[in-house]
C-alpha cells in the first residue's frame, strides 16, 4: 500500500490560473528564466482529474488533499469544495482557514464537527509566525478537538524573507502543544535541515519527505530519516510539484529496513489518520 500524505490540486476552473501565478511568481523571486528547470516543473495540471491519473501511475492508493485558504473570507470555498471530494477512500481532504479571520475558531469546530481529520497551514503563504499568537491559537484549537494538523516548514521559493515556519519556530511551537498531532512538511524545515537537526531531530513530531529529495543532499536525508525515527516520517510528495514516483524512487535509493519503509510508506499514515 501507498499513501502520499501530501497533494494539492484545485477547482478545474481556477486550477490553470493558479499554477500559473505560483510558478511565475517563484521565477521572479529566484529568478529563473526556464520554468521547466528541475526544481520547478510540475506532474500534472492541478485538477482533480489529472492528479487521480499521476496518483494511479505512480502506485497511490489514497493522497490526502492540502488545501489552503490564503485570504479572509476565502475559507467557506476552499472548506465546501474539500468536503466534495472527500471520497474517504482514494482521496482523504484536509480542510484550512486563515489564521487572522475573526471566526477562526468557528471555522475548526464547524470542520471538525463535519469530520475532517485536519486542517492545512502555510505560514508564508499566510504570512503568521507558529510560535505567534495567531498561529498558537489556531494550532491548540485544532489540536484539543483531536485534528491533525499539517504545515509547510522552512523556506518557500515562492516567498521572500525568513520563513515563518522555521525549527526552531516548531521547537518554539511543541513547548505550548502536543507535536504529535503536528507534520512538518519537507522534512521539518525545506533549505533548513541543518536546524532540522539541531532543533527537531528526535522531538515528538511527525515530519514528512514532501518536495525534499529535489534539492538536499541524500545522506543527509538519510540520517535525519533514521535519526528522528521512521515512524514519525510520512511519505509525501507535494504534487504537482513532485510526482510521487520520483519520490518514491528516490525514498528506495537510501536503502532503508523493510520496516521502516512499510511505516514511511503506509502505516503511519494509517494510524494519524485512523484508518
Amino acid at each position: 500500500m501507498l499513501i502520499d500524505f501530501h497533494t494539492h490540486f484545485f477547482p478545474e476552473k481556477i486550477a490553470a490560473r493558479t499554477m500559473q501565478i505560483l510558478r511565475e511568481r517563484m521565477a521572479e523571486i529566484n529568478n529563473i528564466e526556464n520554468l521547466e528547470d528541475r526544481t520547478y516543473p510540475i506532474c500534472t495540471d492541478a485538477t482533480l482529474e489529472d492528479t487521480k491519473r499521476c496518483m494511479k501511475r505512480a502506485g497511490v492508493d489514497l493522497n490526502v488533499l492540502l488545501p489552503i485558504a490564503t485570504r479572509d473570507g476565502q475559507s467557506d470555498n476552499v472548506n465546501n469544495y474539500a468536503e466534495m471530494v472527500n471520497d474517504g477512500k482514494n482521496i482523504i481532504s484536509f480542510g484550512s482557514v486563515f489564521p487572522y479571520q475573526k471566526d477562526w475558531e468557528y471555522v475548526i469546530c464547524d470542520l471538525a464537527d463535519r469530520g475532517f481529520k485536519g486542517i492545512k497551514l502555510h505560514p508564508e503563504g499566510q504570512q503568521f509566525d507558529i510560535d505567534g499568537k495567531e498561529g498558537l491559537r489556531v494550532i491548540k484549537k485544532a489540536v484539543e478537538l483531536g485534528m491533525l494538523v499539517v504545515i509547510h516548514a522552512g523556506i518557500d521559493p515562492g516567498f521572500e524573507g525568513k520563513p515563518h515556519s522555521s525549527p526552531l519556530k516548531f521547537r518554539h511551537l511543541m513547548e505550548e502543544t502536543d507535536g504529535s498531532h503536528i507534520i512538518a512538511a519537507h522534512l521539518g524545515g525545506l533549505m533548513q535541515w541543518d536546524d532540522v537537526e539541531k532543533y527537531l531531530v528526535g522531538t515528538p513530531i511527525n515530519m514528512d519527505i514532501s518536495y525534499v529529495s529535489k534539492v538536499m543532499d541524500m545522506e543527509q536525508y538519510r540520517r535525519i530519516i533514521v535519526n528522528h525515527g521512521p515512524e514519525k516520517i510520512l511519505f509525501a510528495s507535494d504534487c504537482p510539484w513532485q510526482n510521487p514516483e520520483e519520490t518514491l524512487r528516490d525514498l528506495r535509493s537510501v536503502n532503508l529496513d523493510e520496516e521502516s519503509m512499510e511505516l514511511i510508506t503506509y502505516k503511519n499514515a494509517k494510524r494519524l489518520l485512523k484508518i
